[in-house]
């Protein structure tokens, strides 16, 4: 996501999808970062202009699949609104100026991580 918004709405009855999907050859590693479902990486340096808000939507990925949500600096709005997550492997580096906003209301999360803090270590 480059300085974009990605806004899902579905509703109760008819969720929307979020899925990523391999051939059954393909091994997933290599790259996590940048492969993540959304990484915010590419956005103008001390933007916080990108969202992310998936009402009503299911989001799945496979297992050891890398980052759903990778780096997290350059975010806005992260928000997760009566929906599922499966499988998610979040990492949010709250070390950016700006305001981030996280909303994470009735949502089913199924077997995954999430960190909020640095992504990266502190040398000191």
């Amino acid at each position: 996501m480059k300085n974009a918004k990605l806004i899902s709405t579905g509703d109760a009855l008819n969720l929307n999808y979020a899925v990523r999907a391999h051939t059954a050859q393909e091994k997933s590693g290599g790259n996590l970062g940048t492969r993540a479902c959304f990484y915010d990486g590419n956005s103008s340096s001390g933007s916080r202009e990108c969202e992310l808000r998936l009402r009503f939507t299911e989001t799945d990925q496979l297992a050891n699949d890398g980052y759903m949500v990778y780096v997290g600096t350059k975010f806005g709005a992260l928000e997760w609104t009566h929906g599922r997550v499966f499988n998610p492997t979040l990492v949010l580096d709250t070390s950016a100026s700006g305001t981030l906003v996280c909303g994470l209301t009735n949502t089913l999360w199924e077997r995954g991580g999430v960190e909020f803090g640095l992504a990266r270590p502190v040398l000191g």
